[in-house]
């Protein structure tokens, strides 16, 4: 990966000091944004969600785009956030919990080039969703 991205993850309160990234982007507490540029990852701010309730899953959208946000790495997602995003030209890179449950995983896969950006075939189709 070349250039300067800035990237979004999902997590926690107090998560972003543990690395541990949230299960679930739209009930997510918070986004960590990294910035990557030059094969180096570096945390640049905390952001806070918005309540699910506010918005849904479509709320984060917004939030990120504004942030000026280039991706999300998430562990599932349904049909119209994932549509959302594409809209909003931020790319959204699936990584499943199992295999990477840590920030550092995530961004160790995506300076690799090893994360696939998530098709609508791959979107969840209800709040019944398990996402690893």
């Amino acid at each position: 990966m070349t250039g300067n991205r800035l990237i979004a993850i999902p997590t926690d309160r107090g998560e972003a000091d543990n690395r541990k990234r949230s299960a679930h982007f739209g009930h997510s507490d918070q986004f960590t944004i990294i910035r990557l540029e030059n094969q180096e990852a570096t945390v640049v701010a905390t952001v806070d969600n918005i309540a699910h309730a506010a918005g849904g899953c479509m709320a984060p959208v917004s939030l990120l785009k504004d942030r000026q946000v280039d991706g999300i790495v998430v562990g599932g997602m349904g049909k119209k956030p994932l549509a959302g995003f594409a809209e909003a030209g931020i790319r959204v890179y699936w990584a499943p919990l199992a295999s990477h449950p840590l920030m550092d995983d995530g961004i160790s896969a995506i300076l690799a080039n090893n994360l696939q950006e998530m098709v609508v075939q791959e979107a969840c189709t209800g709040h019944g969703c398990h996402h690893d």
